[in-house]
């Protein structure tokens, strides 16, 4: 079976060597500028050629609320310069969690994902769109609570409910 090797890399030079040492060839461009570059998709223009794709960190609080691992992982992203994010799953009932440290947004904890999305507006260089998928079948239980973490998300939301 083969060893998993944690990525511990900083440069790309370090990445190209341990492949060369692994008799790994993978194509690695010179020039990645035009992931800089900003993209119009009808009327929207994304600041950049980058985005994040949602990643569950299982990392709720016991209440489902964001914990600073949370809030910690999403400001990088923010700071990184990806114009579009996806947030990860986030029920809006708790018989809708697929494990006890999936996110979770109520009534009862509505105010520490508006604290966490001020945070990541704070972060953000610029216009960050963030999509908000919601597949959890008894979000109607919770309308209310997933509307207001619509609107008070980042500064624009393409959102997919």
């Amino acid at each position: 079976m083969a060893q998993h090797e944690k990525f511990h890399y900083r440069t790309l030079e370090e990445v190209k060597a341990r492949c060369s040492e692994l008799g790994i060839t993978l194509p690695f461009a010179d020039d990645t500028s035009a992931l800089a570059e900003p993209l119009k998709v009808r009327n929207i223009t994304f600041s950049s050629r980058v985005g994040s794709a949602p990643m569950e960190g299982a990392d709720s609080t016991p209440d489902g609320s964001p914990s600073e691992m949370t809030l910690r992982r999403y400001r990088k992203i923010a700071e990184g310069g990806a114009a579009i994010m996806w947030f990860e799953a986030i029920s809006v009932v708790p018989e809708g969690r697929s494990s006890k440290t999936q996110l979770l947004i109520t009534k009862d904890n509505v105010d520490d994902y508006k604290r966490f999305t001020d945070e990541l507006k704070e972060a953000q260089r610029d216009d960050v769109y963030t999509e908000i998928a919601d597949h959890d079948t008894a979000r109607e239980a919770e309308s209310s609570v997933y509307s207001y973490f619509v609107a008070f998300g980042t500064k624009r939301c393409i959102c997919n409910i």
